[in-house]
């Protein structure tokens, strides 16, 4: 089956199941029509396809990218590590292996003002969350002539994952 048409990443496809590579072709546009992935496997199933829903889980991951893999992060608790193939791919290429997006809002050290400041933290291992947050607070401390920031609350909006380097 030739994938390099459909955008998506190789070797991402190449990582899923077996069944749910058999049934990409069927799974892509019930994916994009905006179908849960529950759906999607009682559909597939009553139509006699073998398939489990972990398969066509990772399988909608792969065809919707980023819109999947945000709301992925969401729900990842803090002190977890995220599963790095549910990763979305970042769109250029990183120096590291995996890409940290965290938004941090404080006050201003001068003026008081409320300020919003969007950090990345790059690492080659894989992290959690808070450690991510950590490293980006200890960032943001660090360099005071830099970001200015008191009173900093942070929150992790995006993990993106190299496409380039293996997982």
């Amino acid at each position: 089956m030739a994938l390099s048409g459909l955008g998506i990443a190789e070797p991402f496809i190449d990582s899923l199941p077996k069944p749910a590579r058999a049934a990409f072709s069927f799974l892509r546009p019930l994916a994009v029509s905006g179908m849960s992935v529950s759906a999607a496997h009682r559909h597939l199933t009553s139509a006699g396809i073998a398939i489990g829903r972990g398969s066509v889980s990772k399988a909608f991951s792969a065809i919707l990218g980023d819109t999947q893999g945000l709301s992925y992060i969401a729900h990842v608790r803090s002190d977890y590590l995220p599963d790095p193939m549910r990763l979305p791919t970042s769109k250029t290429n990183t120096l590291r292996r995996y890409s940290y997006q965290i938004l941090m809002t404080g006050t201003h050290s001068q003026t008081g003002e409320v300020i919003h400041e969007h950090i990345t933290v790059s690492s080659n291992k894989l992290i959690s969350k808070s450690d991510a947050l950590a490293i980006a607070e200890e960032m943001v401390l660090s360099s005071p002539s830099s970001y200015a920031i008191d009173a900093i609350d942070s929150t992790v909006t995006a993990i993106y994952r190299n496409p380039t380097m293996s997982i």
